[in-house]
């Protein structure tokens, strides 16, 4: 049985997770939502994470794909992106542009992807018309877990406040490295207080939320031992468990 706790969704983090705009074709009523968004993460032993972004688009009208921008500040960086897109239920791997030209024009199948300061911009070509659309982005984000003297930390604003449409469907899952008991686990959600959040095993975490508002983010804080995360360079040579359990506190007593 999963432990529930009834997320404050009011969030603490730095990744301006995105801008999810779609590429229009013609300067027309035609509009697009995002009906499913799922983020799975996976945190490695050296402190990194692996992580796979699914965003569900619903196209009203034709559109030639989508802008995307990962924000990878307060880590040491982003390495391994690739980009996929969903047909009939398999993934399809888009390929790079050889121009990093990030206003360049492209074929459908391919992207642009360059680095701009702390972002990674995205501009992913995919011709759609009044259809469901499924892109997935994968990356890795380098030290995004801090370590304490006594406890350890992952702190992602996976959604921003950057949308202009409403998302719904949110889904965040959350791997950690083997070796904790399901008591070590604590989670915060940070943003809607509609949301929820849950701790399913000693290895695993949930974050769900039905709708975002635009304008609105959402953020998640995990904490577990240190030992899980041996190998982690992000290190903060101070006792921060109980300064982050007083900050909790007063958020609750806040919302």
């Amino acid at each position: 049985m999963s432990k529930k706790i009834t997320a404050l969704f009011i969030v603490v983090i730095v990744l301006q997770a995105l801008l999810g705009t779609a590429l229009g074709s013609l300067a027309d009523n035609r509009t697009y939502s995002v009906s499913g968004y799922n983020v799975n993460v996976e945190i490695k032993p050296d402190g990194s994470a692996d992580i796979a972004e699914k965003i569900t688009y619903s196209f009203n009208g034709q559109f030639n794909g989508i802008l995307r921008d990962v924000d990878f500040s307060l880590t040491s960086g982003i390495d391994n992106l690739s980009v996929y897109v969903e047909k009939d239920g398999a993934l399809t791997s888009w390929k790079l542009n050889s121009d990093s030209n990030l206003d360049a024009s492209g074929d459908p199948g391919t992207y642009n992807y360059v680095i701009d300061g702390n972002l990674a911009r995205l501009k992913i070509f995919e011709r759609s018309s009044n259809e469901d659309k499924t892109f997935v982005i994968k990356y890795t984000l380098r030290d995004v877990v801090t370590k304490y003297n006594d406890i350890a930390t992952f702190n992602r604003k996976i959604i921003d406040s950057g949308w202009d449409v409403p998302i719904r469907g949110i889904t965040v899952d959350i791997t950690l490295p083997d070796g904790a008991a399901r008591d070590d686990i604590k989670v915060f959600g940070h943003g809607p207080l509609t949301g929820e959040s849950a701790i399913i095993d000693e290895r695993h975490v949930r974050f769900t939320l039905d709708m975002l508002p635009p304008g609105n983010w959402m953020e998640t804080l995990v904490l577990f031992p240190t030992r899980l995360v041996p190998d982690a360079s992000n290190i903060v040579p101070r006792n921060e468990l109980q300064n982050i359990m007083d900050n909790e506190k007063k958020l609750a007593e806040e919302a």
